[in-house]
């Protein structure tokens, strides 16, 4: 009950520009618990966010589809790695 009490009131919005690591935001695109309208804006106000919405998935779309989340990870390390950027889809 205390860890759901703390997620609702813990903001830190206002520390997002500080984060200086290359940073990758997921979400599924069918995430009630946390919309992918967040997940964008928290990828935009990080200076190196790259957001990504996961198609027909929820809120665990890392263990609703394992496969396809790894090749995303894998793709953003290995782009983050050669300094490339790709754009917000």
């Amino acid at each position: 009950m205390n860890l759901i009490k703390g997620a609702m009131v813990h903001d830190i919005r206002d520390r997002l520009p500080l984060v200086q690591a290359p940073t990758l935001v997921t979400v599924g695109e069918e995430d009630v618990l946390t919309p992918p309208a967040l997940s964008r804006y928290i990828a935009s106000q990080v200076p190196h966010g790259e957001f990504r919405m996961l198609e027909g998935l929820g809120h665990a779309a890392a263990l609703e589809d394992p496969e396809g989340f790894s090749r995303l990870v894998l793709d953003f390390f290995a782009r983050v790695e050669a300094g490339e950027k790709k754009e917000d889809v």
